[in-house]
């Protein structure tokens, strides 16, 4: 499953890497399952946020 936004804001300043709680929170949530968070986007140009999944059995 993969859920994808994009925000057309001021973008998050510096890189992805130094995430705050929320995103941490995110990736962590999605590399559980095998699954890991995309952030690209730079200061002054916005941001978009690719979350992936696996979904079926176990």
């Amino acid at each position: 499953m993969t859920g994808a936004g994009t925000g057309h804001g001021t973008g998050l300043p510096g890189p992805a890497c130094g995430r705050r709680s929320g995103l941490r929170n995110l990736a962590e949530r999605a590399e559980q399952p095998g699954g890991g968070l995309d952030v690209t986007g730079s200061s002054g140009r916005g941001t978009t946020l690719v979350w992936h999944v696996p979904v079926g059995e176990r």
